[in-house]
């Protein structure tokens, strides 16, 4: 099974004292989640803000490669980019929501989203039942044989577009891959579903305050609420 490491917040020691506090370490609780082990790290609230912290997220991040933040640390990791979920999870989450026609995917220029592999297992997992396929960013040469296989299972077209087509955003579900630049505010369709698979705060930002018409989703929020559900259970 393959793992996923999640760092957040543990809680408050019952009748802490600052010796108890000094004397913290981080915790680790493992579990079962859909196909992956969930390593989840608890951080002791002392450490918060302190270089013990930070040290301890670089080092674990050279290690594993991947390793998702919780909202509350982001003031502690300025700039940090969450890691792009595997195409299962990302499959996987947009299942999760009100099902949309239409699947727009906005493509970005570094490798990690450009990759074909990737790309042709996200598909694979939600094409069906979809009356439209636009891949932004994407030139129609530089695509594989898959999307002919696509078409000859599905006749759904792909279509290789510069900038966001002008759909229904009832209809509409946009899938965020893109790590450069603003998101395009202007452009989505009123009513739209944003999942945004690189799990910004300040796409987030930007999108809750100049588009409260669309619904936005991250990955990394998804994961937190699921987690920490989890993590109160127990």
């Amino acid at each position: 099974m393959k793992e996923l490491i999640y760092l957040m917040n543990g809680r408050t020691p019952e009748k802490s004292t600052s010796f108890k506090n000094r004397m913290a370490k981080l915790q680790t609780q493992r579990f079962c989640w859909r196909d992956y082990v969930v390593s989840l790290r608890l951080a002791p609230p002392a450490w918060a803000g302190t270089r013990r912290l930070t040290d301890y997220v670089h080092m674990l991040g050279s290690q594993t490669g991947e390793i998702w933040i919780a909202p509350e640390l982001d003031p502690y990791f300025p700039g940090w980019r969450q890691p792009l979920p595997d195409p299962e999870l990302a499959a996987h989450l947009l299942s999760e929501q009100p099902f949309r026609e239409i699947l727009v995917v906005l493509l970005g220029k570094s490798p990690e989203h450009r990759n074909d592999w990737w790309q042709e297992c996200f598909l694979e997992g939600c094409f069906a039942d979809l009356n439209g396929l636009y891949l932004v960013g994407a030139q129609e040469e530089e695509t594989s044989d898959f999307f002919d296989w696509l078409y000859e299972q599905s006749g759904l077209p792909a279509c290789f577009l510069k900038r966001l087509p002008d759909t229904d955003g009832r209809k509409t579900v946009v899938v965020d891959l893109c790590r450069e630049g603003r998101p395009p505010v202007r452009e989505i369709a009123a009513g739209s579903i944003y999942l945004d698979l690189t799990s910004d705060p300040e796409k987030r930002r930007i999108l809750k305050e100049k588009r409260t018409d669309i619904s936005y989703i991250s990955v990394r929020n998804y994961l937190d609420t699921a987690f920490k559900a989890r993590y109160n259970a127990i």
